[in-house]
């Protein structure tokens, strides 16, 4: 393949955050008195990118929403902390990029996260040099797999979608990437496993983004 762009996912694609999640879910479980949440059900979440809070707060019980609702405010209180603390790109991120970069790849991230500061974690600012575009949450009014996050990235960089590939670690990435008709690989690095990922028909799949340069010649 001989893309003009990159296009990457970023939780469990370029950084492990399995853990992160894990621990700011699991406090979450401690300060409301609630049943803790292993590690399992939490990459089935993420792969699907579903609320935790539903799983967390019992049926039935009184004030539901009201609970669910003190959960969404200790995440956002929580979260950022936690991820400044401990996130770390994946070993081999950097240089695959800077590769990429080096050789007129343009670079975009497309995440359903919020954008509050990938700059301040380890590795994360030299990665957002190199960048040339990033989606967040924020910046579009639905999530993938809907293809809108994708197709903003793609106008933002003036690159269409046959010149450019999608790199991601869940079924919804490649679902997303599909939407917009773009080249998919999914990567092993994150929540999902092989047959997982088969199951979506991605047009590769790879055990992680260190492994690109094998597959991308420019």
């Amino acid at each position: 393949m001989k893309p003009k762009a990159v296009l990457f996912d970023f939780e469990g694609t370029l950084m492990d955050t399995v853990d992160i999640y894990l621990e700011v879910i699991n406090e979450i479980c401690h300060r409301m008195s609630f049943n803790e949440m292993g590690r399992e059900t939490v990459r089935e979440l993420m792969r699907e990118q579903k609320a935790p809070w539903d799983y967390i707060v019992p049926q039935g019980v009184v004030e539901r929403e009201k609970l669910i609702e003190q959960c969404r405010r200790l995440d956002e209180e929580l979260f950022p902390k936690i991820f400044i603390r401990e996130a770390r790109l994946f070993p081999g991120v950097l240089e695959t990029i800077k590769s990429l970069v080096s050789q007129g790849v343009k670079i975009g991230l497309v995440t359903s996260g919020w954008d509050f500061g990938f700059g301040s974690f380890g590795g994360g600012r030299e990665l957002l040099e190199l960048v040339s575009a990033v989606i967040t949450r924020d910046d579009v009014p639905v999530l993938k797999p809907a293809p809108d996050p994708i197709l903003e990235c793609l106008r933002r960089l003036g690159i269409s979608a046959s010149e450019a590939v999608y790199v991601g670690d869940s079924p919804v990435d490649v679902r997303a990437g599909k939407a917009v008709g773009m080249v998919t690989i999914g990567v092993l690095s994150g929540a999902s496993d092989y047959d997982m990922l088969r199951r979506e028909q991605p047009d590769m799949i790879l055990a992680g983004v260190r492994d690109l340069p094998n597959v991308i010649s420019v």
